[in-house]
């Protein structure tokens, strides 16, 4: 008489292994959310009115639970519920900031040439490099100095009013309270959905300021 062993041992760790697996996947953490999710869903209501430093605004939805501001005292979190309005430092995008610098550390150069070519691209890049040249002018070299100083009349000739030059060394952070806090926004762009295109990073360097709202903006 003939018996079938069959393969209990087997047939458990298989089972074993399975439900090992199992529990595995369902305390892995879930994969986080991106720009290409947030494209199936229908956008939010703006809660955030950015203002652009070629006076355009426009009316957002802020992705960005809160900002980063370094000040004097250490580093803040500033909830974006807890944010009246941000005022904007003056800043160059990053690729113009550079150009900007390596002109300016020429108009000291040894050959004449490298003087006057540096200069050229400081008066190319016109009022993009005033407030650079607002600090040449403090320089302890007198070459510096002179090349500056006819620069920036140039930059001054080439706008209707000079207001327009007026520069904001920081970041300023209104909150609902009444606490005005001055410091450096830690993030290079802003995570935020607009209705006509979706979900964008707006640079900081493009911006004057945002405006919140609790309730969101009409």
């Amino acid at each position: 008489m003939s018996r079938t062993i069959r393969p209990v041992r087997l047939t458990f760790v298989l089972a074993f292994a399975a439900l090992l697996s199992g529990l595995l996947s369902a305390a892995a953490p879930a994969p986080a959310p991106s720009d290409s999710d947030d494209k199936d869903r229908e956008p939010e209501q703006p809660n955030v009115e950015v203002r652009f430093t070629d006076g355009g605004a426009m009316k957002v939805r802020a992705l960005y639970a809160e900002l980063t501001l370094q000040t004097p005292y250490g580093k803040l979190a500033i909830p974006v519920d807890k944010i009246n309005e941000v005022e904007c430092a003056t800043r160059l995008p990053g690729p113009v900031e550079k150009k900007v610098k390596a002109a300016v550390a020429r108009l000291d150069a040894e050959e004449l040439k490298d003087r006057e070519a540096a200069s050229a691209e400081l008066a190319r890049l016109g009022v993009r490099a005033y407030h650079a040249l607002l600090e040449a002018e403090k320089s302890d070299v007198a070459e510096v100095r002179k090349r500056a100083r006819a620069l920036l009349d140039k930059v001054r000739e080439s706008v209707a009013d000079e207001g327009d030059l007026e520069s904001r060394p920081n970041d300023v952070v209104n909150t609902v309270d009444g606490s005005v806090i001055s410091g450096k926004l830690e993030a290079e762009s802003l995570r935020v959905e607009t209705t006509q295109f979706g979900v964008v990073r707006v640079r900081l360097s493009a911006l004057n300021g945002e405006r919140t709202h609790k309730e969101g903006l009409r």
